[in-house]
Order: C-alpha cells, then structure tokens, then sequence
C-alpha cells in the first residue's frame, strides 16, 4: 500500500460552532446614545472644576513669569554694573523691566504715559491682577523691584504683593522677598485664604457617577467577555489543530484509518478535545478521503475544525 502524506486543507479548518441561543452583535444605537449622554452629563458636572483648574494655571504661570522676570532683572544688574527696575502699573495692570543709569528718580512713568509692547513691558492677564497688601507702603508713583550692581535690593523695594484671580478674590499667590534679601520667590504658605482647603463630593456627583457605572458597566464587561472569548478560542483552535495534525498523521502512518467512524479523545492530557474520522470517496481510482473532526468547548459551547487528508487505497 502506498501512503499519501497528509494534507491539511485551510478551507476546511474552521471553526464551527454549534447552533446557540444568542449570536455575537455589536453595540446597538440605543446604546451608544445612552453613553453619549451619561458622558456628557459628566463632562457637565467637570466642566466647573476644569474651569477652576485653567483659572489655577494661568494665575501659577503669569506668577513663575514675573517672579523670573525679577530674577533676570537681578541678572542684568549684576552683568552690566546699572541698577535694574522692574515696575508695576497697577492702574493699568502693566509690569516691566528697565535699566536705571541716568535717570535719576525711578518714580516717572515707566511706560512714558502710553501703552507700550517690547521686550521688556509686559500686561497682566485680563484676568488677573497685582494686589499690594494693606501694610505696604509706596513713596513712588510706580511700586518697583530694584537691584543693585551688587545683586542687593534696594530698601525701598517692594517687600512683597499679591497676584489674584479677579472673578475668585480667595484664589491668589503672593510673592515675597527673601530674607536674604536677595531673590523673590513665591510664598510658600497658604495660597487660597478662606476656601476649604478638602472638598468632597457632592450628593449630584455622586448620583451621576453611580449612573454613570450603572451603564457604562455593562457595555464594558459584554466588551471584556467578547474580548476574552475570542483570545480562548484561538488558543483552542490553535491547540486543537496541532493536536489533530498528529493523530491524523499517526493514523495514516498505522493504517487505522480503514476503521471508518473510530472517535475517542485525547486524554489523558487533554481530555476535552474530542475527535471523530470520517471516511468518503474520493472520484480518483485508488484514493480515499480521511477528515478528522476535532471539537474543544468553549464556555459551554462546542466548536469543531475539519482537518482532512487523502490515502491511497489497495484494497480497491
């Protein structure tokens, strides 16, 4: 007799599945309009806090460029040997920095009466603006930083001020002089005087939250099954394959295969795939069909791949 070697055919090794109650579907419109809406009554219910997270960034950020705006000031006094001014206009909400040789007193206007642009004057966010505390005192027209050759302030220098949000007057930072004397830096103390420093929840966030769960929950759990399911099948199908390509080969290699409808299973190691051998006809003289059907559960329900072959027969 002569042996044909096997051959798997890629048409036939598929799954099949065995008739179910409930096929697999996507999501339906319903569905997605329903998390469409609960996203945007969460994105409702954040926007207030987004809001408050912006306003904190722009007051943090106009605070860190003024505070180096100082320090180039300082930077600048001491590379050039002439004292450098920065300058607040607190009417306008304008600031800036300017070198002081040969102007005499620094209490003009530093701006020359108009509103200028360049590369040292600068305005104050439109939300923002530059709050002195009730204790300070200003002998000049312009509350102003001045440093020294040196790197020292001056004495009539600013001791410090406050930056705020206009619309939130508990939101601000101050900025301070050092005790050294020589940077400003911004306070490390309590930056939003009067606001609870913790806030809890809500009773409506908390409300919009569950609801929130109650639907998405669902639809994500449905996805994390499906994804699952799908990863279990293709390691069993892929199992079920090598599994059936060996016994297949053994039983051609044997002859076992002229005992048509042998089945059994492959225990002991995996005793819940199941096989089952086919024999039919083949419309060449001397040729057989073989078809191994190997079938595996899969969340209570069994799939099956075909893998088949042809053997030449001597005894036709």
């Amino acid at each position: 007799m002569i042996i044909q070697p096997p051959y798997l055919c890629a048409s036939c090794a598929r799954v099949m599945p065995l008739p179910k109650k409930r096929s697999l579907r996507g999501f339906t419109l319903v569905e997605l309009i329903m998390v469409m809406v609960v996203l945007a009554g969460v994105m409702a219910i954040a926007a207030p806090s987004l809001n408050k997270f912006f306003r904190n960034s722009a007051l943090n950020d106009e605070a860190r460029r003024i505070v180096g705006l100082i320090e180039v000031a300082r930077h600048e006094a001491i590379s050039t040997g002439y004292p450098m001014q920065v300058w607040f206009d607190l009417e306008n909400q304008w600031f800036g920095m300017r070198e002081l040789s040969g102007m005499g007193n620094q209490s003009d206007n530093p701006t020359g009466g108009q509103v200028q642009s360049g590369r040292h004057v600068y305005q104050l966010n439109t939300h923002l603006e530059i709050e002195l505390d009730i204790s300070t005192t200003v002998s000049q027209a312009f509350p102003s930083i001045v440093y020294f050759p040196d790197g020292q302030l001056e004495t009539s220098s600013l001791p410090g001020f406050y930056l705020k949000n206009k619309k939130q007057v508990n939101q601000r930072l101050q900025i301070v002089r050092s005790p050294s004397w020589l940077k400003c830096s911004l306070s490390r103390t309590k930056l939003f005087r009067g606001a609870r420093s913790q806030q809890g929840f809500t009773f409506a966030e908390v409300l919009a939250a569950l609801v929130f769960m109650a639907i998405l929950l669902p639809v994500v759990m449905q996805g994390l099954m499906l994804a699952n399911r799908a990863s279990v099948i293709a390691e069993r199908k892929r199992t079920a394959v090598h599994l059936g390509n060996s016994l297949l080969t053994e039983l051609v290699a044997t002859d076992q295969w002229q005992y048509a409808g042998s089945s059994g299973n492959f225990s002991p190691t995996h005793e819940q795939y199941e096989w089952e051998l086919v024999q039919a006809g083949w419309p060449l003289d001397d040729m057989e069909q073989l078809t191994l059907i190997v079938s595996y559960p899969v969340q209570g329900q069994r799939h099956q791949i075909n893998l088949t072959t042809l053997v030449a027969d001597d005894s036709l």
